[in-house]
Protein backbone atom coordinates (compact mmCIF):
# COMPACT_ATOMS: atom_id res chain seq x y z
CA UNK A 1 0.00 0.00 0.00
CA UNK A 2 1.37 3.42 -0.90
CA UNK A 3 2.02 6.12 1.69
CA UNK A 4 -0.66 8.33 0.11
CA UNK A 5 -3.28 5.58 0.42
CA UNK A 6 -2.21 4.89 3.98
CA UNK A 7 -2.49 8.58 4.91
CA UNK A 8 -5.91 8.78 3.26
CA UNK A 9 -7.10 5.70 5.16
CA UNK A 10 -5.75 7.18 8.42
CA UNK A 11 -7.57 10.46 7.72
CA UNK A 12 -10.83 8.60 7.10
CA UNK A 13 -10.37 6.65 10.34
CA UNK A 14 -9.65 9.86 12.28
CA UNK A 15 -12.86 11.41 10.92
CA UNK A 16 -14.82 8.29 11.93
CA UNK A 17 -13.32 8.46 15.43
CA UNK A 18 -14.19 12.17 15.66
CA UNK A 19 -17.77 11.45 14.57
CA UNK A 20 -18.03 8.84 17.31
CA UNK A 21 -16.65 11.25 19.92
CA UNK A 22 -19.00 14.04 18.81
CA UNK A 23 -22.02 11.75 19.13
CA UNK A 24 -20.88 10.53 22.53
CA UNK A 25 -20.40 14.10 23.74
CA UNK A 26 -23.80 15.17 22.36
CA UNK A 27 -25.41 12.25 24.23
CA UNK A 28 -23.63 13.13 27.47
CA UNK A 29 -24.62 16.79 27.10
CA UNK A 30 -28.26 15.88 26.52
CA UNK A 31 -28.33 13.62 29.58
CA UNK A 32 -26.68 16.34 31.66
CA UNK A 33 -29.21 18.87 30.33
CA UNK A 34 -32.04 16.59 31.46
CA UNK A 35 -30.47 16.15 34.88
CA UNK A 36 -30.11 19.93 35.24
CA UNK A 37 -33.67 20.53 34.01
CA UNK A 38 -35.04 18.07 36.56
CA UNK A 39 -32.76 19.29 39.36
CA UNK A 40 -31.07 15.90 39.68
CA UNK A 41 -27.48 14.97 40.52
CA UNK A 42 -25.37 11.96 39.56
CA UNK A 43 -26.30 10.47 42.95
CA UNK A 44 -30.01 10.67 42.03
CA UNK A 45 -29.44 9.09 38.62
CA UNK A 46 -27.33 6.35 40.20
CA UNK A 47 -30.19 5.56 42.58
CA UNK A 48 -32.70 5.40 39.70
CA UNK A 49 -30.38 3.13 37.69
CA UNK A 50 -29.46 0.98 40.72
CA UNK A 51 -25.76 1.56 40.13
CA UNK A 52 -23.04 3.36 42.04
CA UNK A 53 -22.46 7.08 41.74
CA UNK A 54 -18.96 6.20 40.48
CA UNK A 55 -20.55 4.25 37.61
CA UNK A 56 -22.68 7.24 36.62
CA UNK A 57 -19.64 9.50 36.83
CA UNK A 58 -17.83 7.03 34.56
CA UNK A 59 -20.61 7.39 31.96
CA UNK A 60 -19.83 11.11 31.78
CA UNK A 61 -16.07 10.73 31.59
CA UNK A 62 -13.92 11.36 28.52
CA UNK A 63 -13.46 7.60 28.20
CA UNK A 64 -17.11 6.57 28.32
CA UNK A 65 -16.58 3.77 25.81
CA UNK A 66 -19.10 1.61 27.65
CA UNK A 67 -22.01 4.03 27.19
CA UNK A 68 -24.15 1.72 25.07
CA UNK A 69 -27.44 2.35 23.31
CA UNK A 70 -29.11 0.11 25.89
CA UNK A 71 -27.65 2.18 28.73
CA UNK A 72 -28.71 5.42 27.05
CA UNK A 73 -32.26 4.10 26.57
CA UNK A 74 -32.41 3.05 30.23
CA UNK A 75 -31.12 6.44 31.43
CA UNK A 76 -33.71 8.31 29.39
CA UNK A 77 -36.47 5.98 30.59
CA UNK A 78 -35.46 6.46 34.23
CA UNK A 79 -35.52 10.23 33.64
CA UNK A 80 -39.05 9.99 32.23
CA UNK A 81 -37.98 10.73 28.66
CA UNK A 82 -37.94 8.87 25.36
CA UNK A 83 -34.80 9.31 23.27
CA UNK A 84 -35.14 9.75 19.51
CA UNK A 85 -32.34 9.33 17.02
CA UNK A 86 -32.28 11.71 14.08
CA UNK A 87 -29.65 12.60 11.53
CA UNK A 88 -28.50 16.19 11.28
CA UNK A 89 -29.94 16.37 7.76
CA UNK A 90 -33.37 15.24 9.00
CA UNK A 91 -33.22 17.70 11.90
CA UNK A 92 -32.28 20.56 9.58
CA UNK A 93 -35.11 19.60 7.25
CA UNK A 94 -37.64 19.62 10.09
CA UNK A 95 -36.34 22.93 11.39
CA UNK A 96 -36.54 24.43 7.90
CA UNK A 97 -40.09 23.14 7.44
CA UNK A 98 -41.16 24.43 10.86
CA UNK A 99 -39.73 27.87 10.16
CA UNK A 100 -41.28 28.07 6.69
CA UNK A 101 -37.91 27.83 4.95
CA UNK A 102 -38.93 24.61 3.20
CA UNK A 103 -42.24 23.11 2.29
CA UNK A 104 -42.99 19.57 3.49
CA UNK A 105 -43.00 18.43 -0.13
CA UNK A 106 -39.26 19.07 -0.24
CA UNK A 107 -39.26 22.33 -2.19
CA UNK A 108 -37.77 25.50 -0.79
CA UNK A 109 -39.55 28.75 -0.18
CA UNK A 110 -37.43 31.81 0.51
CA UNK A 111 -39.37 34.92 1.41
CA UNK A 112 -38.34 38.48 2.12
CA UNK A 113 -35.78 40.76 0.59
CA UNK A 114 -33.31 39.15 -1.78
CA UNK A 115 -30.61 41.40 -0.33
CA UNK A 116 -31.17 40.00 3.16
CA UNK A 117 -29.41 36.70 2.46
CA UNK A 118 -27.91 34.55 -0.23
CA UNK A 119 -30.37 32.31 -2.06
CA UNK A 120 -29.03 28.73 -2.31
CA UNK A 121 -28.83 26.62 -5.43
CA UNK A 122 -32.22 25.33 -6.39
CA UNK A 123 -33.95 27.74 -4.04
CA UNK A 124 -36.87 29.76 -5.15
CA UNK A 125 -37.43 33.40 -4.23
CA UNK A 126 -41.06 34.36 -3.85
CA UNK A 127 -42.73 37.48 -2.45
CA UNK A 128 -43.64 37.04 1.23
CA UNK A 129 -47.43 37.24 0.76
CA UNK A 130 -47.84 35.45 -2.57
CA UNK A 131 -49.58 32.13 -2.80
CA UNK A 132 -47.35 29.26 -3.86
CA UNK A 133 -48.04 28.16 -7.43
CA UNK A 134 -44.73 26.66 -8.59
CA UNK A 135 -44.42 22.90 -9.02
CA UNK A 136 -41.37 21.70 -7.08
CA UNK A 137 -40.10 18.41 -8.42
CA UNK A 138 -36.40 18.72 -7.47
CA UNK A 139 -35.52 17.52 -4.00
CA UNK A 140 -33.31 19.92 -2.04
CA UNK A 141 -29.64 19.02 -1.72
CA UNK A 142 -27.50 19.06 1.41
CA UNK A 143 -26.19 22.44 0.31
CA UNK A 144 -29.76 23.74 0.13
CA UNK A 145 -30.45 22.54 3.67
CA UNK A 146 -27.23 24.02 5.01
CA UNK A 147 -27.86 27.39 3.39
CA UNK A 148 -31.45 27.55 4.61
CA UNK A 149 -30.39 26.56 8.12
CA UNK A 150 -27.69 29.25 8.05
CA UNK A 151 -30.24 31.86 6.97
CA UNK A 152 -32.64 30.65 9.66
CA UNK A 153 -29.97 30.84 12.38
CA UNK A 154 -28.87 34.28 11.21
CA UNK A 155 -32.45 35.57 11.35
CA UNK A 156 -33.04 33.88 14.72
CA UNK A 157 -29.90 35.47 16.17
CA UNK A 158 -30.94 38.85 14.76
CA UNK A 159 -34.45 38.53 16.22
CA UNK A 160 -33.14 37.62 19.68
Amino acid sequence: MSNAMSRERDAVEREADLAEERFLLATQVEIQRLLNEKGLRYKDLAHRLSVSEARVSQLFSDDASNLTIRTIAKIFYKLGETPRLMTERALNKRLAEASGEASPSGGWIVTGSLAAFDVGLGSEFVPAQEEETTDRTRRPSGLDWAQAEGAFQARSAYAA
